[in-house]
C-alpha cells in the first residue's frame, strides 16, 4: 500500500443533486415564429418558456446553492467531477452539516408541493395558450426529482489495482499514474488549509491600512468561518498548522469589528498582527511546496 498520508486519514465525498426543470421549448410557438419570420431550419431559435416564474423555485435553489457551497469549503478537491477530501475522523460532522442542508430542503419541497396547484393555476394564467397542464410534475414526482444525496468512498491506493486483470505491463503504468496523482494530491492537501485563510489575512491588512475604508463585520468573521472549516481539510496532523489557526484564533478572529472602527490604533494593531500571521501562512506554504 502507498505510504501516503492521504490514503489513511481521508475519505472521499461527493454531492449530488436533483432538480426540476425551470424552462421548456415551446415547439409550436418555436415553430409559428419561424414561420412568421421566415426563419429556416432548426437551428434559427427556439422559445423557451419559463414553466415556474421567477420566485416559486427560489426556496429549494438556494438549499441547492447552499449544499454545493457547504461541499466545497468543506473538501479539499479530488477531481472535476466533484469528489473531495474530508479529514474521516470529521466525516461525522461533515455529514450532520450536509444533513441539517438536507432537511432544509425536503422542509423547502413540501412547502412547494402544498402551494403546487395554486402555482400551476398562476402559471396558466401568465402563460397563456402556451401552457399545457403536461409539463407540470405531480407532487410524488417533485419529491422523486428533488434531491440532494451523499456518496462517500475509500481513497484509492495503488494497490487497489491489483486485483485486476490488465495487459501486460499496464498495471505497472496504472499504479505509477495513481502513485504520481497521490503525490500530487497530498502537496495540494497541505496547502490548501493555509490558502484558506491567508487571502482573508492579506484583505485585513490591505483594507484596514486605508484609514477612511468601509468594511463590514464579515472582514473579520469570514476568518473565524474558515478556521472552523480547517480541522476537516488538515489531512496529516500538521502542527504548524495547528498553532497558526490558535494565534489566528486569538489574534484575529476573536476581535470585535466594532472596536476597529472605533479605534484607529486598534485598526494599525490589527494590521501588524494580520500582515506578521499573513507572513507565516504565507512562509509555510512556500516551504511546503519546496518539499
Amino acid at each position: 500500500m502507498s505510504s501516503n498520508n492521504t490514503v489513511t486519514s481521508a475519505v472521499l465525498v461527493k454531492v449530488a443533486t436533483g432538480m426540476i426543470g425551470k424552462t421548456l421549448t415551446d415547439r409550436q410557438i418555436t415553430g409559428e415564429i419561424r414561420a412568421a419570420k421566415l426563419m429556416q431550419g432548426d437551428d434559427t431559435g427556439r422559445w423557451i418558456k419559463n414553466k415556474w416564474g421567477k420566485t416559486a423555485l427560489k426556496a429549494m435553489t438556494s438549499c441547492l446553492s447552499e449544499s454545493y457551497s457547504y461541499h466545497r469549503e468543506h473538501t479539499i478537491p479530488w477531481d472535476d467531477w466533484g469528489y473531495g477530501l474530508v479529514r474521516a475522523d470529521m466525516l461525522d460532522a461533515y455529514r450532520a452539516g450536509m444533513a441539517q442542508i438536507t432537511e432544509k430542503f425536503r422542509a423547502a419541497v413540501e412547502e412547494f408541493v402544498s402551494a403546487l396547484p395554486q402555482i400551476i393555476e398562476d402559471r396558466r394564467a401568465a402563460l397563456g395558450q402556451s401552457f399545457d397542464l403536461g409539463d407540470y410534475p405531480t407532487a410524488d414526482e417533485m419529491r422523486r426529482e428533488c434531491s440532494i444525496t451523499m456518496t462517500v468512498a475509500p481513497v484509492p491506493t495503488v494497490d487497489d489495482f491489483s486485483r485486476y486483470a490488465f495487459a501486460q505491463g499496464t498495471l505497472a503504468a496504472v499504479k505509477a499514474d495513481h502513485e504520481s496523482r497521490l503525490a500530487g494530491i497530498e502537496v495540494t492537501a497541505k496547502i490548501e488549509p493555509y490558502k484558506r485563510v491567508l487571502p482573508l489575512l492579506e484583505k485585513i491588512v490591505a483594507t484596514l491600512s486605508a484609514p477612511d475604508k468601509i468594511f463590514r463585520d464579515s472582514l473579520v468573521g469570514n476568518v473565524k468561518e474558515a478556521l472552523d472549516v480547517i480541522p476537516f481539510l488538515s489531512l496529516n496532523g500538521d502542527a504548524e498548522l495547528t498553532a497558526l489557526v490558535e494565534s489566528v484564533r486569538m489574534k484575529v478572529a476573536a476581535i470585535d469589528p466594532q472596536l476597529l472602527r472605533d479605534s484607529a490604533a486598534q485598526r494599525e494593531r490589527m494590521v501588524e498582527m494580520a500582515r506578521d500571521l499573513a507572513a507565516k501562512f504565507s512562509g509555510a506554504v512556500n516551504r511546503k511546496l519546496q518539499k
